[in-house]
Order: C-alpha cells, then structure tokens, then sequence
C-alpha cells in the first residue's frame, strides 16, 4: 500500500513540476511565434541485428563545437529522444553491458526532429562500432507531415545571390517565389518586397521570420525586420505546410546566426560590381542610352571563438553596404509647345505608341451648349495663354525639358540614380552554465537609408528611413532527461519612414493657391496630379511609417513519456506602435480628357486630350484631407497551445495539435482610432470587436513503408497576421479627419482654383476610410500529401500535393461606390446613386477576402558529398484569390466576384536548379592529383556554383479611363476577344493583342475582368566560379569569387499588374528583367 502511495505522489509531483513550468511561461510576456523553434531534437530505436528491441540503453550526445553534453535512456520500447538541442553537428554514443559500444555522428538542422535508429552487436564495452556518417545522410521526415526545406552551411556560403539576401536562397524551395516577383501592392510601394516570400500561392504577409528563436518582423508591412548578414547565418529553414501548433502563421523562415567554438574561426569579404563589367539594359539598347552608373560594394567580416573553453562562446559580424544604381525611364511629358497651349501637331497626328499616330480636336467647354449638344473646338487647337491655369504654368516649373516624341509616342528617356546604405551589425555569446543549463543571447542591428529620384529633378522621389535592432535571450534548463523547459526573452525595434523628396521644405500648397488644406509640415508636399496617358507625379501617402517596440517572452515544456512526444506553451507579446500616415494632406488631381471631348452621347462620346484639360486646369477628379492621421498604438497578444507526436506503431506517428490565439485589436493611446459604420456615418471609438475564437487545429501523420519510403500527410488551421499600415483606416475618420472626394461631371467643370471647399463631418463630399467594427480574423487552411524516398545515402526525392484556402483575408473596397449612370449627358447626382448619399467614397479595409491554391511540389536533393550538392525543385500550381495584397481595390465593390481570378503571384509552373561543386582537381583529386605547388595553388581549389530558374509569367489585365461620374474603382476596359498571343507571335512591341480591348462607353463597366494576359517568363541562370587557395596552412584560405547573374544576359519582359488601354504603349513590353551582372569578390576564411 505504502508502494501504491509512493508511486501516486511521485506522478503527482511530476504532473506539478510540468504544470509549474507550463504557468511560469504564462507569467513572462512572449511573441505569438516564440517556443523552441530554434531547437531540435533527436530520436530513434534501440534494437539488436535481429530488431528486437534494447531497453535502458545509455545515450550520449555531444556538441562536436561547444563540447555541451546530454544524456538519456531508451525506454521499455526501446525509444529516446533528446530534445531542446541547438542546431550543429553532434556524436551520438550508445552503450548496453553485452553489446559493443556504438558510435556516430548526425547533423541536427533547426526545428528538426531526426531520427537516428541505433541497432548493437553483441560484444564488450571496452569494443565499439562506429557507424560512418556526413552531414549529407538523409533524414526522412519519420516523425512529422511537415512541409520544409532546410538551406544548410553549404548553399549559404556558396550559391550566387545578388544583393546577397539570404531569402533568394528560401526560393530554392518548390511552391516560393520572391515578393519581389510581382510589382503591385504594399512591398512594392515601401520598397520592402525584398523582404518578404511567396508561399504556395500564400499573400507576402502571412510568413513569419524567426531570428534565433525570437521574432524578426517589422509590423508596419510584415517582413523582416533586419536582414542578416549572409555570411553570418548558419542555417535557415523554410517551413510551408503542416507546422505544428507551436506555429501561428501559414509559413515560417526559421533563421540561426553562427555561434562561436572552442576554436576561433572567422572571416572577411569585400565585394565589388561596376558598370563597366555589366551589359546594358535591353531598352536602353533600344533608346541609345548608354549604361547607367553601377557601383555596389558590400563589405565586412566576422570573429568567433572561445571566452572559455567548453563554457563560454561569442561570435560577431559586421556588414556594410554602399550601393550607387540606375533605373531606366522613359515615358511622356509635356513638350514646350503643349506648355504654351499649343495642341496644333495633334491636328496632324502625333505619335502615341509604336506605329500609332493618333489625331486629336480638342473642344472648349465653354462652348457647349446643352440645348444641341454641340461644343466649338479651340481655334487652330491652342488654348489662349489667358485660359492657361496658374496651377497649370507653376506645376510645369518641375518638368526638364523634352526631347523630340519618338515614334513609340516617348519624349523623355533617363538613367535615374538611386542610392543605398547599409550597416549590419551582430552579436551572439553561448554559455553553458551546466549540463541541464544552457544560455544564450544574440543582438542584430541594421541602418539603410535608401534615395530613390524620380524624373523631375530635385523633387518627387523617395528617401526611405530604415532602422531595426533584433534581440533575443534564451535558457534551456534540463529537469530530466525526459522533461526540458526552454524560456525566452525578444525584443524588435523598427523605425520605417517613407517620405517625399521636397516634403516640408516650402508651404507648397499655399503656393498652388490650394484652399482648406492645412497639411503638418513633414506633410506638406506638391499636390499629387495624374494626367491620364502622360504622366503621374506626386505622393500624397508620404510621409508614412511609424516606431515600433515589441516585447517578447516565451516559456515551453518539451515532456518525452513512451510513446509521445508532448509539447506545450504560453505566448504573449506587448506592441508599442507609433504610426504616421499622410492621406492626400496636400491633395490630388485627375485628369482624364473629359472636359475637350467632343461631348456626343453614348458610345459616340470621344475624350480630348487629358493634358489639355490639365493646362485649362479643369480635373476630373480631385482628393484632399485636413486632420491628423498619428498614433500611439498598444496591443497585448496571448497564445497557448499543445501538441502530442504519438509514435501509434514503430512507423507510424500521429501528429495532433492544437493552438489558441488572442490577437488584441490595437487601441490608440490618444483616442484617435475609431471604426466607421457606412450606413449610419458614425464613428465608434476604439478598435474592431475583438476575437475570442481564434482556435487553430492541427493533425497529421507519418507512416513509413520502410527505411527508405514515408508517406505523410495532414490539415491544419493557421491565423495570419494583419499588417500595421492597415491602421490608418483607423485614423481617418470624422471628426478625427476630414477627407473629400470630388467626381466632376460634364455639365459642371471645377477649376481647380476654387478647390477644395470647406467641408463639415456631415458634408456629402465628405469621404472617409473604414475598418469594419466586426473584422475577423484571417485565417488559413492547408493540407498535403507527401511522399519522400531515400534514392541514396545522400539524396532525397519528395513529391506533395499542397493545397490551401484562405478566408476573411483582408481587401479594399469601396463600399459606397455610386451605381453607374446610364446617360453621362443628363446625369442624375452622384450622391443619388450611392449607398449612403450624405457621404463620398469610401475606402474601406474589410476581412472578406477569399483565396485558394492547389499545387504538385517536387524536389530532388542531393546533400554535399564527394564535392557536390543539388537540388531541383518544380511546382505545378494555380493561386485565385479576390485580391491579391492591399496594392490595389477590387474593381467593382459592387460585384467584388468579378475581382476573383489568377492571384498577382501566380506562376502556373516554376522550375528552380542549384548546384555547388568542388571541381575534382588538383591535389588529392581525382584528375591532375599533382602534390607540387603547382597542383596545390594552381590546379586545384577551384569551385562553381549556380542557380538555375525558369518560371512561366505573372498575369496581368488591361483598365481604362473611367466614363462614370463618381466612379473612383480600377476600370476594366472591355474584352471582345481573348488578347494574348501565341509565343511566336510575341515581340516587345506587340505582346499581346490590342485589338481585343476598348474603352467602355460613358455610363458603362468595362467587360474585361482581372488578370487573363500573362507576361513574359523568366529565364535566368546565375552563375560563380569560385578559386580557393590555402595560406600556409590548411586552416587558413584566401578565396576569389567571379559571381554572374543572368550569366546569358537573356531579357523577359515585363509589365505593370494594370495595363491602360489608352496608353501610347498600349500592347507594348513597358520593362525588361535586369541585364548581365557581374560581381567579384575576396574572402579570407580562417
């Protein structure tokens, strides 16, 4: 009885010991993406040559570099598991009185779970049997349906990347693509799409980056927050389908920065590409341009070692960047004579696209009289210089002068010079306190101003501000060989401004005689004016980014009994947001045309000329704002969640989860944030309701067919984040901020001299932003089914099927979008035709997107042995969605089906090839094994390394000016026939056929719907060679790099997302991907 009691108190303290870890990481405050995902740990089967099964066998690993030791015991089925252990190379020792002693070495990646399987021969201890192994042995994916793709030491030092961005090398993987592959959307706007991944069809922001086990994410556009130095990592894993419930978001980008040794070990680089080794860019061939400056030179080098041995570790880095680009444009602005008012050469055609003369009246409005519907052209088509707008004459100050319009309708071609900066900085130190205590820390910073000029010298480009710290402290303490406690602390710092070159430097719209506005000083800027066909200038959104602090504390409870592997945690983080966001502070002009039309009715209805209607200064359309759009957002996140690894059968586990997430709608300290209820035109004070049911169910399973086949498969639920820029919607809103939107019809031209209008909270002009009171959360379901095989000791084969579906994603609409007017000629008022008529436009961020993607993913890796590493991977894939990123609103809000199609990432097939190989040459090599200097320094050492891409083309659609009064949305133009071209036909002046577009008539919605043409596919293969010679003695290199990206210098064309069919380039390519590049580099490596 006393025995009963004993044993009943024992697993009583036990279950308290777990619960007191579990409630202690309750009480630390920690990142919804904390945990030990920065750990791995090793498992197997003890068994003898027959495969019967050895309990209470000892196990022994140990740290090949730190020396750090752990020890466990096979259980009654014959299982161990060793978990919480970093990433590295480790020597396993197995021992059992009667059988030999074995020993073995594995190379354990981050967030691994391997499996290494121990058989013993029946022997002596004072024997062993070392089993050879490398770090190329395979691991199959034995204990997880987990879809990832770990990028090991050997692509990281080796492969070709330009820029040097380590995510390129995340693209490796079947189903990702860049951000940067589609120009459209928030990444491309800030300038971050470097920043961020696409993920089997997933939007750019629902990935999380990891740095050492902590959060590396700036919240203003959900990426990463600092960019490690490549030569600073030490592994990284891209995780797309199938994580466990430790996990919140849909996809993962698992980081681990070199730690130091008991050997110090080190190196430096610099890196160089100029001009004068690049090829020119196709269209600049095509203009005559010579080629543009290019001077880019990254830099620095990094140090680890011993502090003590066996104990205390440190490694640090340093990278600097200096980088001098250009960037082609060429495009159309006014000549000499049009800013006189002199349209004359359109009497006689002037040229508007390759092969296109177009021949155009224009018509003065003063003239037209409604009775007969008749309008008198201006005598000999020039306006009188007493009709040219004031606004007009001082906007034109801002253009250079053109050159002659050349035949393809452009009259300004320049190289524009961007420039960036870069200072990277990282840290780590390891202490192992003792064998159940382990503790290390890591800081990374990083500074990266970026200038970015526009055409217009001197005014209208971008600075862009960016400034991030990344920190992370983190103890694992052993209670038992079966029971590991992992705590963590995180801190991220960002500080993202997006500005305007000239922003505050003059009362600007004081000076274009714009009335009412009254934006801050950082905020005022030009006026943004867009005329149609011509050109665009001006960004009323800048300055726009905020300060972010992110606290972050995680505590997890690893518990290891039998058959189960059990995992559970407490997250929470504390944000700290202080955003600034302009919204048309200094406002915006339209100009379409309308107004020097020729005023028919119908599908007779022809425009002007927009840039005339822009000299008369009569817009179509007009934007402003006054008010404050600043705040001091705070928000507290929690998340819990449990997950068991049930080993059912020696091959076969059960891997059921299951996650609970609270994301706290943010508050605004100074009560400046409100949700707005379009029908009521009411603004509710704080944040969207919050949502308490955000569970997230995970379960899958592993069965192996054998030691060389598993099969897998499992589903899933993964809520994704929301990015802070979204919070704006928050802010503009009446009485907060006042914003109007003016639609101007035929029958009342507005100059823009008596703009903007006074305007009150309940003014029909008024227009506004919303967020939905009853937003819920975006979420994710994957699924997949996987089949790995083992071909060879070092090669793995895998083929899945991946397939996700994403709902209440978040898009833009406008939600009181007026109706269209059948007769643009006897309109009826706008306001009439609109949901709420005491109202204007309203730009609304609303979670009612959907988004679906099914895909075949196959890779084969060969893992770096006998000097070679590959790896092909292919997807075969289709992503729809509503709306692809927040670039963009749907195109009718009315109808928000006719905006589901083709995602704006969507690449029906990708074909990627990496490869490094150590050139069998020189001495101890299979050819030319010379053991002179010669074959030391000369023959041998030499290395290529390359990537491979072939990717099938974004799509795209074509729009057209608006002819609905009232109508702000993308207008679709009409479709009468299919458009695109078979490849033969493609040339760079007539991708597709024009033909099959036209502007829709007044009153009308285009028929066209959203992305049915495709772009040119890439084609690019990067290309190194590298030549390693030893310094007096083995540990010691000097290494030279010739580095070539788009080694054939091979152009594919590209396009904007949207397409006008009115542009003078009309079915043209508008860009080529970037031409040859060559980079060459030196690198000491101790």
């Amino acid at each position: 009885m006393a025995k009963k009691h004993l044993i009943e108190w024992r697993a009583t303290m036990r279950l308290r010991r777990i619960g007191l870890a579990a409630c202690g990481g309750a009480l630390l405050v920690a990142t919804t993406l904390s945990g030990q995902f920065n750990l791995g740990t090793v498992t197997g089967r003890v068994t003898d040559s027959s495969g019967a099964i050895i309990p209470a066998c000892s196990i022994v690993i140990q740290n090949a570099d730190t020396k750090a030791v752990r020890t466990a015991q096979a259980d009654a089925e014959g299982i161990y598991s060793i978990a919480a252990l970093p990433a590295g190379r480790y020597s396993i020792v197995a021992s059992k009185s009667g059988f030999h002693e074995f020993r073995t070495e594995v190379n354990l990646a981050v967030n691994q779970v391997l499996t290494q399987d121990i058989q013993l021969s029946i022997g002596t201890l004072t024997q062993s049997v070392s089993v050879q192994a490398s770090a190329a042995q395979v691991s199959l994916g034995k204990e997880s349906h987990e879809i990832a793709n770990i990028v090991t030491q050997t692509e990281v030092a080796s492969l070709p990347l330009n820029g040097r961005n380590f995510l390129g090398l995340a693209t490796l993987a079947p189903g990702t693509q860049p951000a940067s592959d589609w120009a459209g959307g928030t990444g491309t706007y800030f300038g971050t799409s470097n920043k961020q991944i696409v993920a089997s069809g997933q939007g750019s922001t629902s990935t999380a980056f990891l740095q050492d086990g902590v959060d590396n994410l700036a919240l203003f556009y959900q990426g990463v927050n600092v960019v490690p130095d490549l030569d600073a990592i030490q592994e990284f894993s891209l995780e797309t389908n199938g994580m466990s419930a430790k996990f919140s978001q849909p996809s993962v980008v698992n980081v681990i920065g070199k730690s130091g040794g008991n050997t110090f070990h080190g190196y430096a680089y610099d890196y160089l590409q100029n001009e004068v080794l690049d090829a020119n860019g196709w269209f600049s061939n095509l203009y005559g341009l010579p080629k543009g400056s290019q001077r880019f030179n990254q830099f620095g080098g990094g140090l680890g070692g011993p502090v003590k041995k066996n104990k205390g570790f440190f490694f640090f880095s340093y990278e600097g960047q200096r980088n001098i680009q250009t960037s082609e444009f060429s495009g159309r602005i006014p000549t000499l004579k049009e800013r006189q008012g002199d349209f004359s050469d359109w009497l006689t055609g002037v040229p508007t696209s390759l092969g296109v003369v177009t021949k155009a009246v224009i018509n003065d409005p003063t003239t037209y009289d409604p009775a007969t519907g008749m309008v008198q052209p201006f005598p000999g088509n020039v306006i009188r210089s007493d009709r040219i707008a004031a606004f007009a004459d001082k906007f034109n100050q801002f253009f250079p002068n053109p050159s002659a319009v050349l035949p393809d309708g452009t009259n300004l071609h320049v190289n524009l010079r961007n420039t960036n900066t870069l200072d990277n900085y990282y840290a780590r130190g390891d202490y192992n306190i003792s064998e159940k205590d382990r503790l290390f820390g890591t800081y990374l910073s990083s500074k990266a101003p970026t200038l970015n000029p526009t055409f217009t010298p001197g005014i209208f480009g971008h600075v862009y501000n960016r400034f991030g710290i990344n920190a992370a402290l983190e103890e694992a303490h052993v209670f038992s060989p079966t029971l590991v406690n992992t705590a963590k602390v995180g801190y991220n710092r960002t500080i993202f401004f997006l500005n305007q070159i000239g922003n505050g430097t003059r009362d600007w719209v004081q000076e274009f005689g714009l009335r009412t506005l009254n934006p801050a000083i950082e905020q005022n800027g030009p006026p943004g004016v867009t005329v149609d066909n011509f050109f665009g200038l001006g960004d009323i959104f800048s300055p726009q980014g905020a300060r972010q602090n992110r606290y972050q504390f995680s505590d997890e409870v690893e518990y290891l009994r039998g058959k189960h592997r059990i995992f559970t945690g407490v997250d929470i983080s504390r944000d700290q947001f202080n955003g600034d966001w302009a919204l048309a502070n200094n406002g915006s002009l339209d100009f379409n045309g309308q107004y020097t039309g020729n005023y028919l009715p119908g599908d007779a209805f022809q425009p002007g000329i927009p840039l005339a209607d822009y000299m008369l200064g009569l817009p179509s359309s007009a934007i402003g704002a006054e008010g404050t759009t600043i705040a001091a957002l705070r928000a507290t996140n929690y998340a819990t969640y449990v997950q068991d690894d049930w080993r059912l059968r020696s091959n076969l586990v059960l891997n059921a989860g299951l996650r609970y997430q609270y994301t706290a709608p943010p508050r605004d300290k100074y009560g400046h944030a409100t949700t707005y209820n379009i029908l009521t035109a009411t603004s509710t004070p704080g944040p969207w309701d919050s949502n308490y049911k955000d569970f997230a169910p995970r379960i899958g399973f592993a069965y192996s067919l054998n030691n060389k086949t598993v099969v897998r498969s499992g589903f899933g639920i993964y809520y994704t984040s929301t990015p802070y820029n979204v919070f704006q919607f928050a802010l503009a809103n009446p009485p907060n901020f006042l914003s109007q939107s003016l639609a101007f019809d035929l029958l009342h031209p507005t100059p823009v001299s008596t703009l903007f209008p006074a305007i009150t909270p309940g003014s029909s002009i008024l227009g506004v932003f919303a967020l939905d009171k009853h937003n819920l959360d975006p979420y994710l379901e994957q699924w997949n089914l996987n089949v790995q095989r083992s071909l060879a000791h070092d090669m793995l084969l895998s083929v899945a099927y991946v397939g996700n579906a994403g709902h209440h994603l978040s898009i833009r609409l406008n939600p009181n979008q007026a109706t269209p007017d059948p007769d643009p000629l006897h309109p009826t008022p706008v306001q009439s035709r609109r949901l709420n008529p005491t109202i204007g436009d309203v730009l609304a961020q609303y979670n009612l997107g959907n988004s679906n993607y099914s895909g075949l993913q196959a890779s084969l890796e060969k893992h770096f042995s006998a000097g070679l590493f590959f790896q092909a991977s292919y997807t075969w894939a289709h992503a729809f969605d509503l709306q692809t990123g927040d670039g963009d609103q749907l195109i009718d809000s009315l109808h928000p089906n006719r905006n589901y199609g083709s995602a704006q990432t969507d690449r029906t097939q990708m074909f990627v090839f990496s490869y490094v190989y150590d050139l069998p040459l020189g001495v101890g090599k299979r050819f030319l094994n010379r053991q002179d200097i010669l074959g030391k320094y000369a023959l041998g050492g030499w290395q290529m390394n390359g990537i491979t891409s072939y990717y099938t083309g974004l799509p795209f659609y074509v729009t057209a000016p608006s002819g609905i009064p009232g109508y702000t949305g993308v207008m679709t133009a009409d479709r009468v026939c299919d458009g695109n071209l078979p490849s033969s036909r493609r040339t760079w002046s007539e991708w597709f056929d024009p033909s099959c577009f036209a502007v829709p008539p007044p009153g009308r919605l285009g028929t066209g719907g959203r992305n049915y043409l495709r772009m040119d596919g890439v084609r690019n293969w990067n290309f190194s060679l590298f030549k390693n010679t030893p310094v007096s003695n083995e540990q010691r290199m000097i290494q030279f790099r010739a580095e070539f990206f788009n080694l054939f210098n091979q152009h594919n064309f590209t396009f904007y997302e949207q397409v006008g069919v009115t542009s003078p380039s009309f079915g043209q390519a508008q860009s080529s991907e970037p031409p040859r590049v060559i980079q060459l580099a030196l690198k000491f490596l101790f």
